[in-house]
Order: structure tokens, then C-alpha cells, then sequence
């Protein structure tokens, strides 16, 4: 009996994929017991270009994070650690940031590139920290992050600590791009959910398109910048460009009955929701 063989992971650097889909796979796990016995609170890993670093780092991603799955790890050498993987697997909020993707013609558009990709991982950073004060199976479907009130206190919050004035002095057309990026990043921690960027929909293309895991809801967010500091008059801009496209009108073709439609306006280290 011919057995089938299994595929050869040419440009796979994702774990989950590597292993879900069959693929061959060196057994590298041994690293996750090796970093946590011999403990270090900083790790460099400075093997060259080729040698898989972004698929080990997928697999720590993978084997840490709450979001993980842990049955991609049956049959591996770390399975085998009984102590290690009921501690540790499964058990953290993980943050990954790769810069490999950055390629631009001049420094100022791989310098706000490379902010940008860095400022979506500090808004995860700071938006897991802040919904640990929730959890609850995250609220259903994180009823908080859909209040109005909770998510314009949280981004907020979240550009008062963390950004610099300096970070938004880009061109004018670049500075909706900065406070976008920003909000894939708060909503990117869901890692299950559908979040979709510059989706064509209707007569145009959503900013941002989320539906959550619960399968019955779909979330529109257009975000403008309020050159002026009118926070209120650029929500209210954003809503009218919602609702003069029709975004809504896939959703509802492929049955989903509640939308939320959120325009969301930022000024530096403000920002305002409103909700049609």
C-alpha cells in the first residue's frame, strides 16, 4: 500500500499552518523547554536569514497564547512535558511584532510603517491589560468594546499613554492611515475574529470591518481626523460617508442582522465615537 506523503513547507512561517495542513516538520519544540528552564528576561536569537526564526517565534506564539490551539502540539517533543505544558501553554496574552514586511522607496514612508506596525502591537498590549478588569469569556463577545463609552475611554486612554504628538506629525492623507492602524491593533486581539482593512463594500471601502467570533454581527468603523480639533463634526462625517455607500448592504445580503456602525474621529490624543 502506497502511503501519501506529506507536503514540503516552502515559505510556510506560520505554526499552526505548518501543522494543521500536513506539512513536514522538524521537531523544534525542545526550544520551548530549553528557554524556560535555562529562564532569561531578554532572549536574541541570531541565527541567519533562512534558518527559521519567524516559524520559532510562530511556535512560542502559538504554544503561550490564550488564543493558541493546543492540539497543533500532539505528538511533539514538548508534549512530552507534562509539568511544563499544564504551566505554561495556553496561559498568556501574546504580543508578536514582525517588521519584515516594511518595504518602502524612502525613509519617511518605512519610518511610519514601522511606527505604525509597532503602535497596532502596543494597542493590543494595552487593550488586553485593559480588558483583564472585564474577562467573563470576554463579556460575550465583548459587549464593553462595543459600548461606545468603553471603547472611546479605552483609545483614549490608550493615546495619552502611549503615543507621542510628534507621532502624528505626518501628511495630511497619512494621518487617518496612523489612527487606523491603531484600531486593527485594539481589535487585532481577537484572533478569531473576521477584521477586515479597507473592505470593498457597498458603493465604497470600510475603513474597518469586524465581525466577532459569535457569527451573527458585523461592525462597520469609519475613521476620520479632525484637522481642526472638531471631534463631533468629523463623526458625524464619518456616519453620513457610511450611510451615502450603503456599506451595510453586503452584510445584510449575507444575512447578518445586527450591525453596529461606529464613526470614530481622533485629534492628536483625542478621540470621539459615535454610534448610528
Amino acid at each position: 500500500m502506497k502511503m501519501s506523503r506529506k507536503k514540503l513547507p516552502i515559505g510556510i512561517e506560520n505554526f499552526e499552518k505548518l501543522r494543521s495542513d500536513d506539512f513536514y516538520y522538524v521537531d523544534k519544540t525542545g526550544l520551548i523547554r530549553d528557554l524556560l528552564n535555562n529562564w532569561g528576561e531578554v532572549n536574541l536569537f541570531t541565527r541567519p536569514r533562512r534558518f527559521g526564526k519567524t516559524l520559532n517565534m510562530s511556535m512560542l506564539e502559538h504554544f503561550f497564547s490564550l488564543e493558541g490551539d493546543k492540539s497543533i502540539f500532539d505528538g511533539l517533543e514538548i508534549a512530552r512535558e507534562k509539568e511544563l505544558c499544564e504551566k505554561y501553554m495556553g496561559k498568556y496574552p501574546v504580543v508578536s511584532v514582525s517588521l519584515k514586511g516594511i518595504d518602502a522607496r524612502t525613509y519617511e514612508t518605512a519610518y511610519q510603517m514601522a511606527v505604525q506596525i509597532i503602535m497596532e502591537a502596543a494597542a493590543k498590549f494595552y487593550f488586553l491589560l485593559e480588558s483583564e478588569k472585564l474577562n467573563e469569556h470576554e463579556k460575550a463577545a465583548y459587549k464593553d468594546l462595543l459600548d461606545k463609552k468603553m471603547h472611546e475611554k479605552i483609545f483614549t486612554g490608550y493615546l495619552r499613554k502611549t503615543i507621542s504628538i510628534r507621532d502624528t506629525d505626518v501628511r495630511k492623507e497619512m494621518k487617518e492611515n496612523f489612527y487606523h492602524g491603531v484600531l486593527l491593533g485594539i481589535l487585532g486581539v481577537k484572533s478569531r475574529w473576521g477584521v477586515m482593512s479597507n473592505r470593498e463594500m457597498g458603493e465604497g471601502y470600510a475603513d474597518i470591518l469586524a465581525e466577532p467570533d459569535t457569527g451573527d454581527m458585523g461592525i462597520i468603523i469609519e475613521v476620520k481626523y479632525a484637522h481642526d480639533g472638531d471631534l463631533e463634526a468629523a463623526c458625524r462625517e464619518a456616519l453620513k460617508q457610511i450611510e451615502h455607500t450603503g456599506y451595510e448592504d453586503d452584510l445584510e445580503d449575507d444575512g447578518v442582522e445586527k450591525i453596529l456602525k461606529y464613526g470614530i474621529a481622533c485629534y492628536k490624543k483625542r478621540c470621539r465615537v459615535a454610534l448610528a
